[in-house]
């Protein structure tokens, strides 16, 4: 069941950093991102029952506008530093696909339940 806060408009808004083909990056228009992340974010909205609103933002911007509820979510690429652990909360979830592990992440001072997942 989705919550009626993401679902009242209908829409799910999702952010990615398109800068790293093929996860994410532009398409020749230079405006529509696409790529892994991007066919990741239309079948969630779409097992969800809603419309994709995908947002391209740097990647240095989808931490706070998650944080401040701007976005619903965020589909990008993590790589674990020791800046982020002090700034981030790293845990991973699932089991080691190649060279990544999915983790779920929350900025410090959030509540314990994360409001985004990272694959």
């Amino acid at each position: 069941m989705v919550p009626e806060k993401i679902s009242a408009d209908g829409k799910l808004t999702i952010v990615t950093a398109p800068s790293s083909a093929p996860l994410s990056f532009y398409a020749t228009d230079n405006t529509t991102p696409i790529g892994n992340d991007a066919d990741l974010a239309a079948a969630l909205a779409d097992a969800l029952g809603l419309e994709l609103e995908l947002v391209p933002v740097s990647w240095a911007d989808w931490p706070l506008g998650i944080e401040s509820a701007k976005y619903e979510a965020a589909i990008s690429n993590v790589t674990v530093t020791e800046e982020r652990k002090r700034s981030l909360i790293l845990r991973p979830t699932a089991r080691t696909c190649s060279d990544s592990t999915p983790i779920r992440i929350r900025t410090l001072g959030q509540s314990k339940k994360p409001k985004m997942w990272l694959v």
